[in-house]
């Protein structure tokens, strides 16, 4: 699904992942490849024009790397804040931000 929403030129942030599609695809192979049993729930999402803010609560257990981070075999428990921009149809950018809880 990934190369079907994501434009050629897509930014995502946290940085370090590689440009256009390749790095979309590389952030959640990275993620899937890092937590087990992963959840998300959506809190809230708000779409207006091209932009998307979605506020969510992940959840899994950490079995792999994710982002330089060694595997705990602990739960995580996070906030999580995504903004997306949309262009033609298209994701162009995407930024989030990760909060532990509690």
């Amino acid at each position: 699904m990934v190369p079907v929403v994501s434009s050629a030129r897509c930014t995502s942030r946290p940085g370090g992942l590689a440009p256009g599609k390749a790095g979309v695809r590389q952030l959640f192979e990275m993620f899937h490849s890092a937590f087990a049993e992963a959840g998300v729930e959506v809190h809230d999402m708000i779409a207006e024009g091209g932009k998307v803010l979605i506020l969510a609560r992940m959840t899994g257990t950490q079995r792999g790397e994710f982002m330089g981070i060694p595997a705990t075999g602990r739960a995580i428990d996070v906030g999580v804040c995504d903004y997306f921009r949309v262009e033609a149809g298209a994701l162009a950018e995407h930024w989030a931000s990760w909060m532990p809880r509690g």
